[in-house]
């Protein structure tokens, strides 16, 4: 789902029969102008980016609090079952983890127009790069700055979990395994970078949007999952078959896609070039 609302930020001519549907998808990244909250309360592009920033954070919150409740009302201390917050944490951050990466990414993500010039793709009002003009989005890039750490932090804690692995295994560390389920059950012991394959793969999908040419957009992504379907088939990583076909299948689907994208966009470009010799 989140994957499909990559390709909905792309610039390509989708076809009608698809492009309603995927544009559905936006609200994976959190996009609040999904469901129309701009009917109920001034609309202002900084304050809806820094929601959909802070959303994350807020489900964090709320899962902290639950399981503060839980303990105080069995008498325990906050500190018992640390695990099964960390777990819970980590799986809801790694579960949205795309569009963590989209929305963080959303102030370098621009479309050009018909009169030159360049506006944000998930706010179209708004000016890219362009001076005293494009005044959201600098404010935005601060709040994004913010949000990119936030990933390279995640990053490099699940990329500690993934090296220490095998020595918290030795030490029969059961509250490491807890707190790791969401990360690595679902591979072999021996393939379990391949966890890390999946969230660098989401990483490099949400900065797709950001490539200035549609045509690119699309190389980049047939490059992305191409190699990810190489990997998953020399290596069968998942612990279960179905888990492995069901890999192959999403990429032969998101591959597709680019196919049906790449031909649109080839024949818009041929009309507009007909077109403009015409004038």
């Amino acid at each position: 789902v989140q994957m499909l609302s990559v390709m909905a930020s792309l610039r390509v001519p989708w076809p009608t029969a698809m492009s309603g549907l995927i544009a559905q998808f936006s609200i994976a990244k959190f996009d609040t102008d999904t469901v129309s909250f701009g009917c109920f309360a001034p609309y202002d592009p900084v304050l809806n980016y820094a929601f959909r920033l802070l959303f994350v954070l807020m489900v964090l919150v709320f899962l902290l609090m639950v399981h503060g409740v839980r303990l105080l009302f069995q008498g325990k201390g906050l500190k018992q079952k640390w695990s099964a917050l960390a777990g819970a944490c980590g799986g809801c951050t790694a579960a949205l983890f795309v569009a963590i990466c989209m929305t963080a990414l959303s102030p370098f993500q621009c479309q050009p127009h018909p009169n030159g010039a360049w506006t944000l793709i998930g706010y179209e009002a708004e000016l890219c790069w362009d001076g005293e003009l494009a005044a959201a989005q600098q404010s935005m890039i601060g709040l994004a700055a913010v949000a990119v750490l936030f990933v390279i932090a995640f990053l490099a804690s699940m990329t500690w979990l993934v090296v220490t692995y095998p020595r918290q295994i030795k030490k029969d560390n059961v509250q490491f395994l807890n707190a790791t389920a969401f990360l690595l059950t679902r591979f072999k012991p021996e393939s379990r970078v391949f966890a890390l394959a999946i969230l660098g793969r989401g990483l490099l999908m949400a900065l797709i949007p950001a490539l200035p040419d549609t045509m690119t957009q699309l190389f980049a992504v047939m490059v992305v999952f191409i190699i990810t379907i190489t990997v998953s088939a020399a290596l069968q990583p998942f612990r279960f078959g179905i888990n492995n076909l069901v890999e192959y299948m999403a990429g032969a689907c998101f591959l597709m896609m680019v196919v049906v994208g790449a031909a649109h966009a080839a024949h818009d470009r041929d009309v507009g070039l007909v077109g403009d010799v015409g004038a």
